[in-house]
């Protein structure tokens, strides 16, 4: 009996300790911090970004290795052959949809079909990953696009 209570009397305080280092370990591994920085004051997060700002870290990740820096369309070699992206800049896309740019586009990127409702180039992904604020982010900094 004295055995099994000097037991778990050595058992708590170990499993305590495991509980506390995997939950340091949980903290480390999310970028939480547990150090003062000496100021007193809560770190800064990073700023969330909406709008055109967040539609360009999109394009940025998504379009411009196919339609380059600036949405200007670039000529490139692939299994050889040479695939030229069409520029995706304002003042081209505006001149083919007019007064329905922003549906346009939507569903140019959704399910890649052009002005006329004709599939795109194979190679231009179905971009149905993005939610609806994220479509409209990268719509309103397509229009940036000049």
């Amino acid at each position: 009996m004295a055995r099994a209570r000097m037991a778990r009397r050595v058992a708590l305080p170990i499993a305590a300790l495991g509980l506390a280092l995997a939950l340091g370990a949980c903290g480390a591994a999310s970028g939480a911090t547990t150090a003062s920085s000496g100021t007193g004051a809560a770190p800064a997060s990073a700023p969330t970004l909406t709008g055109a700002a967040a539609g360009q870290v999109i394009f940025e990740q998504s379009c411009a290795s196919c339609h380059g820096v600036g949405g200007v369309g670039q000529t490139f070699t692939m299994d050889d052959q040479s695939i030229a992206v069409p520029a995706i800049t304002y003042s081209e896309l505006e001149a083919l949809y007019h007064d329905k740019y922003d549906s346009m586009v939507v569903a140019t990127i959704t399910t890649g079909v052009d002005e006329e409702g004709q599939p795109l180039n194979r190679m231009m992904p179905r971009w149905t990953i993005f939610s609806s604020d994220q479509m409209d982010a990268l719509v309103a900094y397509l229009k940036t696009l000049q």
